[in-house]
C-alpha cells in the first residue's frame, strides 16, 4: 500500500558524537592546569598570611643614656603558636633573653642604636625583625659635666665673613635649645 505510515521502530535514531578535535583537547588541559594553579596559590596565600610577624615596640619616644628603656614584642602568631623566648640584641654590642615578654635595657651613651629580636616560636620556628630593625634615639645624659663631650663643633673664620662674632682665646660658646626648638646661641 502506497501511503501508509511506516512501522515504528523499537529504536529512536541516534547521532553519533562528533569526535574530540586535539585543539579542543589542549583547551580542555590548559584549563584543568589553570584551577589546579589557581587552588595552589590561594593555599600558599592562605598559609602566608598566618606565618609570625615580630616587631619591636616602646612607649618611650626619647630614651636618655643611662636611663632604662623598656622593649616589648608585638607578635602576631598563628593559631595555636605561642613564644618560648626572646634573644635581644640592642645595637650597643650587648644582648638579652626574656621568656616572650618585654624587657629593660640602659644604653650606656647617646647615639642611634638598632635593636632586634629573634623569637623561638612552640612549632620549631624561629621568627625576627632583623630585616625592620627597630631604631632607638638615645640622647646625652640629663648629668653632663665640663669633662662630657657631645661631639666637635667647628666654627670657621674667615676675612671674607665680615661681622663674623670673634671667640677670644678660653671664651665660650653656650647653647641653649630644646626638643622640637631653634637652639639660641651666645657668645662670650
Amino acid at each position: 500500500m502506497q501511503g501508509s505510515p511506516a512501522a515504528p521502530t523499537s529504536e529512536p535514531p541516534t547521532s553519533e558524537a562528533p569526535p574530540t578535535s586535539p585543539r579542543r583537547k589542549w583547551i580542555i588541559v590548559a584549563v584543568v592546569v589553570i584551577v589546579i594553579a589557581a587552588a595552589v596559590g590561594g593555599a600558599i596565600l592562605l598559609l602566608r598570611s598566618q606565618a609570625a610577624i615580630f616587631r619591636v615596640k616602646t612607649t618611650t619616644v626619647f630614651a636618655t643614656a643611662g636611663q632604662p628603656v623598656i622593649f616589648e614584642p608585638d607578635l602576631t602568631l598563628p593559631s595555636g603558636v605561642t613564644a618560648s623566648a626572646i634573644a635581644w640584641t640592642f645595637g650597643d654590642g650587648t644582648s638579652a633573653s626574656s621568656a616572650g615578654t618585654s624587657v629593660s635595657h640602659t644604653f650606656a651613651i647617646a647615639g642611634t642604636f638598632f635593636v632586634g629580636g629573634e623569637v623561638n616560636l612552640s612549632n620549631g620556628a624561629k621568627v625576627n625583625n632583623f630585616d625592620a630593625l627597630y631604631a632607638a634615639f638615645v640622647g646625652p645624659r640629663t648629668d653632663l659635666t665640663d669633662r662630657d663631650s657631645l661631639g666637635i663643633i667647628t666654627i670657621n673664620k674667615t676675612a671674607s665673613s665680615a661681622g663674623a662674632p670673634v671667640i677670644n682665646p678660653g671664651g665660650t660658646i653656650v647653647g641653649q635649645g630644646a626638643v622640637q626648638q631653634a637652639p639660641g646661641f651666645f657668645l662670650s
